[in-house]
């Protein structure tokens, strides 16, 4: 089946590349064309199975940036590894489910609730119980008296995965993969947001810093620490609240893209004018969940590419008002 996908491919390609000469190189033929090129090169780079049942990515690092509406949900793809940093909200199970499913995932080799919030660990009990195999799990000390902390804790019991919690500086190193906690650095924090465990992941020469929703006391900690924090793209805190994304923490990291997952015209306001306006004076590029649904940001070590559902496939520079 794969072999006659291929050579489909390979006559259409033929066929444009003809047309795209005698027209003398229309721009939509020519956009055909590269969109034929890269299916066949999707098909080629995701066809093989690895050990672990996962689809291989080969010499790529694939971070997806899932739209779960007003929560967060992460999934990092590199080689046949597989990580999850938190589940979106009770509601997004088996959208998550599915989405894990479209990318080849049968095994997560971690799971991490970054904080007890039921919009970022409300569909990680689904997922826990019903993927095939869960390796790891991280969370943090800090616990909620709710249902859907307890779903998740018992998920986590059935599938008798020990649970670690992570400390400042520890690693997870996946061939070209490092993926580096920055926070929590304390545990005493007020505030369950800033509990949140923070993440740089590093693959060859490129950098991401995922924030969960850590705020600015959280942040100020962070810098603090000493730990290199210059990233390529950032995941900004609390869905775009005004609480979270300094000025000094901007500057430490001097992102090219900013990433925030939020709902569309969600109660809460997110983002908050006053975070996009300093995105703007920083000349951040901007992504959004509520504009262009699950974002796909693939690295090959050196430059990053972004795939969209909708939208605009270039990002966001404007500062429209919040919602509210």
């Amino acid at each position: 089946m794969e072999k006659r996908k291929k050579v489909v491919i390979e006559i259409i390609a033929i066929v444009l590349i003809i047309v795209t000469v005698i027209f003398g190189g229309n721009e939509k033929l020519v956009y055909l064309l590269n969109q034929v090129l890269h299916l066949e090169n999707f098909t080629q780079n995701s066809t093989a199975i690895g050990e672990n049942g996962n689809r291989v990515i080969e010499d790529q690092l694939k971070i997806h940036y899932i739209d779960v509406g007003q929560g967060d949900s992460i999934l990092i793809q590199n080689e046949d590894a597989a990580i999850l940093i938190d589940g979106g909200t009770n509601e997004s199970g088996d959208k998550l489910l599915k989405y894990l499913e479209e990318q080849g995932v049968e095994t997560l080799n971690y799971v991490i609730a970054t904080h007890p919030h039921e919009d970022h660990i409300g569909g990680l009990d689904e997922v826990i119980s019903t993927i095939n195999i869960v390796e790891n799990v991280w969370m943090i000390k800090k616990s909620a008296a709710t249902k859907t902390f307890e779903n998740l804790v018992q998920a986590i019991k059935d599938k008798n995965i020990k649970v670690e919690q992570p400390k400042v500086g520890q690693n997870i190193q996946i061939g070209e993969l490092k993926i580096t906690t920055l926070g929590p650095v304390r545990e005493d924090y007020e505030e369950t947001n800033d509990w949140s465990i923070v993440l740089k992941i590093d693959y060859k020469n490129n950098s991401f810093i995922l924030t969960g929703d850590a705020e600015k006391l959280a942040e100020k900690d962070i810098i603090d620490t000493g730990i290199p924090m210059s990233a390529d793209i950032l995941k900004i805190g609390h869905h775009g609240s005004s609480t979270s994304t300094t000025k000094d923490f901007l500057e430490k990291v001097k992102p090219i893209y900013a990433v925030i997952s939020l709902g569309e015209d969600n109660s809460y306001g997110h983002p908050h004018t006053q975070t996009l306006k300093l995105l703007k004076q920083n000349n951040i590029i901007v992504y959004r969940t509520d504009r262009n649904g699950s974002i796909v940001a693939t690295s090959d070590g050196d430059n990053i590419s972004f795939e969209v559902e909708k939208g605009s496939k270039e990002g966001y520079t404007d500062i429209l008002k919040a919602t509210k």
